[in-house]
């Protein structure tokens, strides 16, 4: 069998998997909590999901090219290192943002 055939189909499956796991979370969270709770989770969940595909930057697409012209040399891990700093100092920054800006006291939580 075609190592590109098993590598797709170990994808395909993965993302089986992902659909199959947010399906069951939905349907967790659905039956679990009220409907206004679980308009909140969704929402934020949603919000995660649209936001992740944002904040990648397009270094999916990137890499693809990188790998697909490179391979796996020194130059495209470097370009890969590059990338993953910039999305991770960009997505903390706007979560320490959202964060600060939510209106809840956040950073004087108390434990009751």
């Amino acid at each position: 069998m075609s190592p590109l055939l098993i590598k797709t189909a170990i994808s395909a499956l993965v993302r089986l998997a992902a659909v199959f796991i947010a399906f069951v979370l939905t349907a967790a969270v659905t039956r679990g909590l009220g409907a206004e709770q679980a308009g909140y989770f969704l929402l934020g969940f949603t919000l995660l999901t649209a936001l992740s595909t944002f904040f990648r930057l397009g270094i999916d697409n990137v890499l693809v090219r990188e790998f697909g012209a490179n391979g796996l040399d020194e130059n495209t891990q470097r370009t890969l290192g590059f990338g993953i700093k910039w999305v991770a100092a960009i997505t903390i920054l706007v979560g320490v943002i959202g964060a600060m800006s939510s209106g809840h006291d956040i950073w004087k939580a108390r434990i009751r």
